[in-house]
């Protein structure tokens, strides 16, 4: 009798021992399962603000892509400079993208500039042409630096950003600052004009001119 009673506790102790296991792996398991979600929920409102901080970037970058000429008056120099992103524009359609996409744009999108220079006193000579990559303006600033140690141009171009043409370089850094607001709110999605200074590798001098936008590409 004491060996069957004996056998039936042991049922019962391992019973008992089973079932208290199986609560415990259950209990892990929704512990681990709300512990996934609330990463996840994490990780979406984090890839949401940097697609914010792309929009703004790309609403920059909308504005500015395109064609623009102005003449250097001291030189006769007509240039020509075209802008544009590296990349296509991303327009979100729905999808939470993960944060290895978003950040990729972040820190990859940048601007291609073809630069091509016409001498307007020698008619028959072919354009100086050349193509600076990796270039990536002060959205804070409406400020463009057009330059590389990597490029083969001779020329370098600053430039800010304007909704009007200026001819004062001090008024178009505070124009290029109230514009760069505008274009990264998206109020602004096209801009005319950039205030320029090109930089020569052939002559110590600075020229300041004016670029208006001829078309959109």
């Amino acid at each position: 009798m004491r060996f069957f009673i004996g056998i039936l506790v042991s049922f019962l102790i391992v019973g008992c021992s089973n079932q208290g296991d199986d609560r415990l792996k259950e209990k892990a398991g929704i512990e681990g399962r709300e512990q996934a979600e609330q990463q996840r929920k994490i990780e979406d409102e984090r890839s949401k603000q940097m697609e914010q901080d792309l929009a703004k970037r790309q609403n920059f970058f909308r504005a500015l892509e395109g064609m623009y000429e102005g003449v250097i008056s001291e030189t006769n120099v007509k240039v020509r400079l075209v802008f544009t992103p590296n990349r296509p524009i991303y327009f979100p359609d729905g999808r939470v993208r993960t944060n290895e996409e978003v950040a990729d744009d972040l820190l990859n999108l940048s601007l291609e500039v073809y630069v091509s220079l016409q001498f307007l006193d020698i008619p028959e000579a072919p354009p100086s042409d050349c193509l600076i990559a990796d270039v990536r303006p002060d959205l804070v600033r409406g400020f463009v630096k057009v330059s590389s140690s990597e490029s083969e141009c001779p020329n370098r171009f600053h430039a800010y950003v304007g909704e009007e043409v200026l001819s004062n370089w001090d008024d178009a850094k505070v124009e290029g600052k109230l514009t760069a607001q505008s274009m990264i709110s998206g109020a602004v999605q096209q801009i005319p004009t950039l205030r320029a200074r090109n930089y020569s590798a052939n002559s110590p001098e600075i020229f300041e001119f004016t670029l208006e936008r001829v078309e959109n590409e």
